[in-house]
């Protein structure tokens, strides 16, 4: 999938002024210079799989809204930028590029997953499976094997 030298655009090409991360904009700006695409997901109170990095949004809409405890529509409420669902991404990528799906920590593994497998088994296109959580990626070997995934790490100050 990865096996040629990709550009991965991380979230897209953003600058979070004009054009905010993980938005249908800047996977388009990435699709116009054919770079791979690296996106997040989460799921949201009413169980819609949407592409969004934080667990809050306050950062990005300076609303402060828990996702896991808001429905899609009271997250579009914002006026700033659309937040896509992962539908909506796999409709505009269509393929013509490769996606790094970053799944989020969260609690109550195995229910995003399974609602994710099921938007992606139509899906076409080349994409792997990331998480920092390793639970979320033994989920993946016990019940997708053949999906390609990677465990995510960092370096833990003081702990």
């Amino acid at each position: 999938m990865f096996e040629n030298n990709y550009i991965i655009s991380h979230r897209g090409i953003y600058n979070n002024k004009e054009v905010y991360e993980n938005t249908l904009e800047a996977f388009k700006l990435a699709l116009h210079k054919k770079y791979a695409i690296e996106l997040d997901v989460r799921l949201t109170k009413d169980n819609k799989v949407i592409v969004f990095h934080d667990a809050n949004t306050k950062r990005l809409t300076c609303q402060d809204k828990v996702v896991e405890e808001s429905t899609y529509e009271e997250l579009n409420k914002q006026k700033k930028f659309h937040i896509p669902l992962l539908s909506e991404v796999l409709e505009l990528v269509n393929g013509n590029v490769s996606l790094l799906i970053e799944i989020k920590e969260h609690k109550n593994v195995g229910k995003l997953e399974l609602l994710l497998m099921n938007i992606l088994n139509d899906y076409k296109g080349k994409y792997a499976i990331q998480s920092f959580s390793p639970l979320i990626i033994y989920w993946f070997k016990r019940n997708y094997p053949k999906v390609s995934r990677g465990q995510l790490s960092k370096r833990y100050k003081n702990k």
